[in-house]
């Protein structure tokens, strides 16, 4: 959502803002279904882990702000840092709304203004899949890492429901949907790919690949949970966009099955 978008819909609830003590239903409205069930399955596995989250935190692309409202709200502070201005514009929109303070920066993921194993914990939702050189960003999220500190993705299963529709048939039957979003991206997104993220998926794959490359580059998996078994992409059309009840009844499912069958998944991993 760009800022014009957005503008309309901050000035709208800050003038009722008796309407929106329900923060889902303001979310839905900043989010749209990205935050239900597997969104709110995220936040519950990272505030409830064993020995709970560690500050210093860094969220790698952060996106407009979910997680870090999230974070604060259960009284933890981090660094959210993000390749695009607009959106960190509207996570600072975001914040002022709620009237709370955020620290983020403009930064690439590929060399980051931190200093060596500063973090106890890195965040990086949805973002390692986007990254083109990979093992790059890995050392630099390793550098950053305390020994003692923890990783924690998600990252899209290259078998899953998702993939399969967005990534893997779109580009064996050349369908129109792919071609028509990346032209109408092109020019924005062309000087991102210079800087080691792109618009659409690079790295599709299964569990052992991911695993050889946190492996290779001196990470271990500790933990790992499905997010969801059907993506928003297979549920659309029943109304899963407008639907809490039915992604969140996803999200359960996905732990009823083995992790071939997840369309994310939610990893552990430790230096």
């Amino acid at each position: 959502m760009d800022l014009e978008t957005l503008k309309p819909f901050w000035e709208y609830y800050r003038q009722k803002r008796s309407d929106i003590s329900n923060f889902d239903t303001f979310c839905v409205h900043f989010f749209g279904h990205e935050f239900w069930g597997p969104h709110q399955k995220r936040v519950q596995l990272l505030t409830t882990r064993t020995g709970g989250l560690q500050e210093p935190i860094l969220e790698v692309g952060c996106g407009a702000g979910w997680l870090t409202y999230h974070l604060h709200k259960s009284g933890l502070k981090s660094v959210g840092i993000d390749l695009l201005e607009e959106q960190l514009a509207q996570s600072r929109l975001f914040f002022e709304y709620f009237n709370m303070e955020g620290c983020w920066a403009q930064s690439n993921l590929l060399q980051l203004p931190f200093p060596d194993h500063y973090f106890s914990s890195v965040i990086a939702f949805d973002v390692l899949e986007h990254v083109d050189r990979l093992g790059q960003a890995l050392r630099e999220i390793r550098r950053v890492l305390k020994p003692t500190g923890t990783l924690f993705v998600t990252i899209p299963n290259g078998w899953g429901s998702y993939c399969m529709l967005e990534d893997r048939w779109h580009k064996r039957f050349n369908l129109p949907l792919r071609h028509w979003v990346k032209c109408c991206l092109r020019q924005k997104w062309e000087k991102r790919k210079k800087e080691g993220v792109v618009l659409h998926h690079v790295h599709i794959h299964g569990k052992n690949w991911w695993k050889k490359q946190f492996s290779l580059h001196g990470f271990q998996m500790k933990k790992i949970k499905n997010l969801e078994m059907f993506s928003t992409s297979v549920l659309a059309r029943g109304g899963y966009a407008k639907n809490a009840a039915r992604s969140q009844r996803d999200a359960l499912w996905a732990d009823k099955f083995p992790n071939c069958f997840s369309s994310e998944w939610f990893l552990e991993l430790t230096p």
